[in-house]
């Protein structure tokens, strides 16, 4: 039975034919199938913190302090999942890589900047808002008194806290953002003139 609204609310009460009536299921929805177990969250949270470098599973298993049978089994559901991809082998070690073209990885980049740094580039409220990757990189460029190297233009964007930009989408991301274009003789980035 509904209540009917009070004297000093416009609120109406809804009609039966609006209330939607919320079905409960104790199947595991699309991003706790993802993310379960925990100890899955704590290795994908590993590959966002390590950003675009290649990591084994030595290396995940000594950052999170799991056992290397828990991180194998967990970055084989990430690559089933196409959130992380194998990126070649180091010696004899397989080497993983966070797939930075998944919709998903993108937005979880997004949550990490609105928990740590308390904002993301999702947001409409300027004061909330980090400077674009386009103006990072004009001000990367306007700082230097030659033009950078690719290595030197990702350490500064990873100063100016940017740690998702690797060297694989570091060249799009310049040509797109910021008009930039790299010489293929020398490797260093021009701004277009």
């Amino acid at each position: 039975m509904s209540t009917p609204p009070s004297e000093t609310s416009d609120i109406e009460p809804p009609r039966p034919d609006e209330i939607r009536v919320l079905e409960y299921t104790t199947e595991p929805g699309p991003i706790a199938t993802v993310f379960t177990p925990g100890s899955r969250l704590q290795v994908f949270e590993a590959f966002l913190q390590e950003g675009g470098f290649r990591v084994t599973v030595a290396d995940i298993s000594e950052a999170t302090g799991l056992h290397h049978d828990t991180v194998y089994e967990q970055v084989d559901a990430l690559l089933n999942h196409g959130l992380i991809v194998e990126a070649g082998k180091q010696g004899n070690a397989q080497t993983y890589l966070l797939n930075v073209h998944h919709g998903a990885v993108q937005k979880m980049y997004e949550v990490r900047d609105m928990f740590v740094h308390g904002r993301t580039t999702g947001y409409t409220d300027p004061r909330y808002q980090k400077p674009s990757v386009g103006e990072v990189i004009e001000t990367v460029l306007e700082d230097a008194a030659d033009p950078l190297a690719t290595e030197a233009i990702v350490t500064a964007l990873q100063d100016r806290g940017m740690t998702w930009i690797n060297i694989e989408m570091l060249a799009p991301i310049l040509e797109d953002a910021a008009g930039i274009r790299r010489d293929p003789d020398t490797g260093h980035w021009r701004l277009d003139e």
